[in-house]
């Protein structure tokens, strides 16, 4: 199987090389191809992939031609592309709100297509992914490519209704989380605490959270009451953030965000 990149930004980036520091696929199965040189120079002298000398060249010579360019790009250079993609090549699109409908009207009726929406914390590798794919993908396929991906983090399948919901709890949520961690920080900061040492701290325990729930399969709120001895220190924290509207405040945050992607389609 031969995998090939178009466009190398940060996020691709992230995900050749979780790919290929993985052993999921050899780097000499791997190429890309970004107008920017010096992108692929350093890529090609890092992982050892193949560096394509234009998308034509890419997508003629690759199995699975992974899509990882703003949606508009990817929309032109798809419809550029038609004629090289036929039913034996998958089409694997990471662009931001580009539907599986919208990819398919660029190219010609029965390509598989997959789309995928990974963020941002592909980069240390504990990335969330939503997977969907057309009914021309078949399942060996989908294997394959949520193999990849795994390499990279969590892959879930999830029906393409749902990824505005999994865009603001995983895609958008990175953001929260580390204002939620800053927060954290700050206060100890205002208590005595150097901000550096604050956010490892902060961090960590977030982190170690994560874990927990992840690890135990425990739900949240029964963990919520492990930690929180009667008249401790830990309910009184907790009674405070939900007088000042806590839960409430989060889930209308995961909602705004919800309804701005449903406005930006």
């Amino acid at each position: 199987m031969k995998l090939g990149f178009i466009g190398a930004g940060k996020m691709a980036t992230a995900i050749v090389t979780g790919v290929i520091n993985s052993g999921a696929m050899d780097n000499a199965d791997v190429a890309m191809y970004d107008p920017n040189p010096d992108k692929l120079e350093k890529l090609e002298e890092d992982l050892g992939i193949n560096v394509a000398n234009s998308n034509d060249e890419l997508v003629k010579s690759s199995d699975i031609i992974l899509v990882a360019v703003g949606p508009k790009v990817a929309l032109n250079i798809l419809a550029e592309q038609k004629g090289n993609i036929d039913a034996s090549k998958t089409v694997v699109s990471i662009a931001a709100g580009l539907e599986l409908h919208s990819i398919a009207e660029q190219l010609n009726a029965g390509i598989p297509i997959i789309r995928l929406m990974p963020n941002i914390n592909v980069v240390v590798n504990e990335a969330g992914i939503a997977l969907t794919s057309n009914e021309y993908v078949d399942e060996k396929t989908v294997a394959e490519v949520k193999k990849l991906f795994s390499s990279v983090g969590t892959v879930y399948e999830l029906p393409e209704s749902q990824f505005d919901v999994f865009t603001a709890i995983s895609g958008s949520s990175p953001a929260y989380a580390y204002l939620f961690i800053d927060s954290i920080a700050r206060a100890a900061v205002e208590n005595g605490m150097a901000k550096d040492i604050a956010t490892d701290i902060a961090s960590q325990a977030v982190l170690g959270s994560a874990k927990m729930i992840r690890d135990t399969k425990e739900e949240p709120w029964t963990l919520i009451n492990n930690v929180s001895s009667p008249g401790g220190t830990t309910v009184a924290g907790l009674v405070n953030l939900e007088d000042n509207k806590f839960i409430s405040t989060v889930i209308k945050g995961i909602d705004a965000t919800i309804q701005k992607s449903n406005e930006l389609k």
